[in-house]
């Protein structure tokens, strides 16, 4: 990234935290286009009609499955129209009774998408006892 671009997103994040005039004016232009968010542990960013109307969304859970077991993971918000994608965060790793080098490796991953969640499968032989985090993508 560019110190001109650093710089600028520091001075825009500055002046919506601040509430200066132009923090206002940028707050109106980005609700009337409408750019939404919630920036936190699970949440969201709207994108607005500059954008398509994307929207990327993130979840994290803590999930005990079983092995061949599924779930449903829920996004923070619907997709109004669909989820085109969705991915995982890492759980794969080699199987432990496996010497060769070619050998299957084991996880979790992500089954299906839909507008409001995202179903995932564990495929690890002793089961699933984590956190995972879901990072899904729409409009």
């Amino acid at each position: 990234i560019t110190k001109l671009a650093q710089t600028t997103a520091i001075s825009i994040i500055s002046a919506l935290q601040t509430g200066s005039w132009f923090g206002q004016l940028l707050k109106l232009v980005l609700s009337a286009s409408g750019v939404k968010y919630l920036i936190d542990t699970n949440g969201y960013i709207c994108l607005g009609s500059f954008f398509g109307n994307a929207i990327i969304q993130w979840v994290t859970e803590n999930k005990v499955l079983g092995n061949s077991e599924g779930a449903y993971v829920t996004l923070p918000i619907t997709f109004p129209t669909k989820c085109v994608t969705a991915l995982l965060s890492d759980t794969y790793g080699k199987l432990a009774s496996s010497s060769s080098p070619g050998e299957l490796t084991e996880g979790t991953h992500v089954y299906a998408v839909t507008k409001n969640s995202v179903q995932i499968i564990n495929e690890w032989t002793g089961g699933l006892d984590d956190a995972v985090t879901v990072l899904a993508i729409g409009y």
